[in-house]
């Protein structure tokens, strides 16, 4: 099970914002991170931190049925508003 942390620091200092994480399902499932671009240095690594956290997930298929990598660009929002 994946958890996600806001950071302390990030907390302390009110940082929000963003974060867009390009990563890659390996035709074993495994993940490759291929980028991250954020705001702060500390939301890209707890964005990396999750998405590298996952577990080994199912590959897709191409249409022969074999395994294919495939790249997923995913937007992680850090957002401080209680």
């Amino acid at each position: 099970r994946v958890t996600f942390e806001y950071p302390e620091e990030v907390i302390k200092e009110h940082i929000t914002g963003r974060v867009n994480i390009t990563f890659c399902i390996n035709t074993d499932g495994t993940i490759t991170t291929i980028s991250v671009k954020a705001p702060h240095k500390l939301l890209e690594n707890e964005a990396k931190r999750v998405i590298e956290s996952l577990p080994t997930l199912i590959p897709a298929k191409d249409k022969e049925g074999k395994p294919t990598e495939v790249a997923i660009t995913y937007p992680i929002n850090f957002n401080l508003s209680w």
